[in-house]
């Protein structure tokens, strides 16, 4: 009783309690594991930020309560598209962030364009009236070497200034970050 109960702490610890996704804390430390793992040359990984466009309106027109419905319903169309090795969260209100595990910087390019395309496709219809959502996407490679990377904060930055550029540059479209 008492280990299922600390097993259940801790997933409560480490979870977004709206869209059950991991929290902040919870990715960064897998994110940690993922740039130890590139580090030693054991596998190549990518590090994905997004944030949603246009968001703002859903909340301000419709309410709080039809924008977090939108964000569980996001939520469940990402984890439906990604593989089990995948490690999604929900970092803050509209941002997401995403470790594409042994994946290389030119397929975790094509799938990121296909995150673009099905955020973009995805229907948000409330009272009857639509909204358009899409996402701003940053990418930072991970990639397999024989020496340091960066600290994990310092792989969010270069990721999080990637996705400002998206949004910079139009919006709806990813950008790399080179290192």
């Amino acid at each position: 009783m008492e280990r299922r109960q600390a097993r259940l702490s801790h997933h409560l610890a480490s979870r977004d309690p709206l869209t059950n996704l991991l929290n902040r804390r919870a990715f960064l430390a897998a994110l940690e594991r993922a740039r130890s793992e590139a580090s030693s040359g054991l596998a190549e990984h990518v590090l994905v930020l997004f944030d949603l466009d246009h968001f703002k309106p859903v909340n301000d027109q419709e309410g709080h309560a039809a924008g977090d419905r939108v964000l569980q319903q996001l939520a469940e169309m990402l984890r439906a598209s990604l593989r089990d090795e995948d490690v999604l969260a929900r970092i803050g209100g509209d941002e997401f962030a995403l470790i594409l595990r042994c994946c290389s910087l030119y397929q975790a390019c094509r799938i990121a364009e296909k995150m673009l395309v099905a955020i973009e496709g995805m229907p948000i219809r409330i009272d009857g009236r639509l909204h358009a959502i899409t996402a701003s996407i940053g990418v930072r490679a991970l990639p397999a070497a024989t020496g340091e990377l960066p600290a994990a904060d310092v792989l969010m930055a270069d990721a999080d200034q990637a996705c400002y550029e998206a949004k910079r540059c139009g919006r709806n479209r990813l950008v790399v970050a080179y290192q």
